[in-house]
This record gives C-alpha cells, sequence and structure tokens, in this order.
C-alpha cells in the first residue's frame, strides 16, 4: 500500500530548460470532446512537461488555446499533425479520442510513430478492438470496465480478483498501468502496489483525462533526458497515481 511522500519524485536542477522537461503529444478530443484533451493537456504542464501539442480537430483550436496559451494546437488531419508526433518524446493517445473513423485512423498515426505511449479512454477501446499494441513500449490506464474489455472477461469476473486482473494486463499486453478503482492497482510484469489514497469524490467525468495528462507531464521529464526504462517509467507511473489520488482526498479536506 503506498502512500503520498515527496520523495517520489526528485528535485528538478535549477538549471533545467523547457527541452530538458520533454515535449509530450496529447492525440485525442473528438468533436463532442474538446475538454478531455483540454484538462489532460493543463495537467501535464501542471506535472512538468516543458512543452505539450495538442493533435485534435483543428475547431478545437481557439477554445484550447484560450483557456492554456502556452499548449500547441495541431489538426489531426493535417501534415503538420505528422510532423509534431514524429517530434514528440511521448504520446499520451485517448482522452476524447471517441469511436469514429477519425479516432481509428488517430489511434493508427499515434501507434505508426513506435514511441511511448500513454493509451487511455477511448485509446483503450481501439486497443481492445485490435487486441494487439504494434506501437513502441506501452503504458495503460484502464477502468474496471475498459480492463474488462482488454481482457474479454466480465466485469464481476475481473473485480473478484483485482491483482490477478492486473498481472493479466502486464502479461497479455507487455505494458506497465494502473487498474483503476477503489484501490487502485499499479502493475508492471513482474509485480503491483496498491494505491493508499483516492475517495468516491473521484468518480467524475474528467478524473482520468486529469490522470493521463499527469502520468504524460512525469514522464516527459525522463523523455526529454532519454530515460524512459521500464524501472524509471513504472516508478513515475506510481508517483502520478499517488499524487493524483492524494491531491483528490486534499482537496475532500478543503470542503
Amino acid at each position: 500500500l503506498l502512500r503520498w511522500r515527496h520523495d517520489l519524485l526528485p528535485a528538478l536542477p535549477v538549471t533545467t530548460y523547457k527541452h530538458r522537461q520533454g515535449h509530450l503529444v496529447i492525440a485525442g478530443g473528438d468533436l463532442n470532446m474538446p475538454g478531455a484533451v483540454a484538462m489532460a493537456a493543463e495537467a501535464a504542464l501542471r506535472a512538468g512537461a516543458g512543452m505539450v501539442t495538442v493533435v485534435t480537430h483543428g475547431a478545437h483550436t481557439n477554445a484550447i488555446v484560450a483557456r492554456i496559451p502556452e499548449v500547441m494546437v495541431v489538426d489531426a488531419q493535417s501534415e503538420l499533425a505528422k510532423g509534431a508526433i514524429e517530434r514528440a518524446d511521448l504520446l499520451v493517445l485517448g482522452p476524447g479520442l471517441g469511436r469514429t473513423a477519425w479516432g481509428e485512423a488517430l489511434f493508427e498515426t499515434v501507434e505508426q510513430a513506435g514511441k511511448l505511449t500513454v493509451v487511455d479512454a477511448d485509446g483503450l477501446f481501439q486497443l481492445a478492438q485490435r487486441g494487439r499494441w504494434q506501437g513502441g513500449d506501452l503504458v495503460i490506464t484502464p477502468h474496471a470496465a475498459e480492463a474488462a474489455r482488454l481482457l474479454n472477461c466480465p466485469v464481476a469476473e475481473l473485480q473478484a480478483d483485482r491483482l490477478a486482473s492486473a498481472s493479466a494486463l502486464a502479461q497479455g499486453f507487455d505494458c506497465i498501468g494502473v487498474l483503476k478503482g477503489a484501490g487502485s492497482v499499479m502493475f508492471d510484469r513482474s509485480g503491483a502496489a496498491i494505491c493508499g489514497h483516492g475517495n468516491p469524490g473521484m468518480a467524475t467525468a474528467g478524473m482520468g483525462d486529469v490522470l493521463s495528462g499527469v502520468l504524460g507531464g512525469l514522464l516527459a521529464e525522463l523523455a526529454g533526458q532519454g530515460a524512459l526504462d521500464q524501472a524509471l517509467c513504472y516508478a513515475r507511473l506510481q508517483a502520478a497515481v499517488i499524487l493524483h489520488s492524494a491531491a483528490a482526498d486534499l482537496a475532500v479536506q478543503c470542503l
């Protein structure tokens, strides 16, 4: 059972700069879901990403930039999108992605980039439809229903043994990740740990998008230094999940 400690994250050197902090691309936001990528992008910047680009519908540009002027926004259907994805240090795929042909095409573009990718939300739906990931190193962040779809089993069966289910996800998709829910289970291919924070107030739209952004932001710093080995990525995954849940607990205390 892991709880938040400040030493879960190393102190940044005073000489750090935006390129060292990494360039994260967040891909998603179908026409009716621009808020998902906006929340993920803002969370990523607050978690320490040096630069964030959102690849989404061009129609969302003004709304996202008005909210977060630091973010670069690229139309997913333009040639600029492929260039942004190729230049990224890592990718977050899925917030607001949707289940249309547009989302399928964006999923395939990100997968083909062959970079470390955090897959969340409808990115996990697309992953389940395909049955395997053919991109770079993979991080997944499913809730119970998404995990059950990935494992092709009933939700009740998955929930009956969440540790075994987390292990099955790690082995089946050769990944690290978190099985979200009460007692979120963080896992890699060698074991698992349980988050010691969280509360029912987290059961609200957008909470997962924020987590994917926090995780992307913490991983971006590693990516900017070329330090993306599995042990370091798993440590940052644990830090992201625990920080996200501990912040939610603090918010409850402030009510």
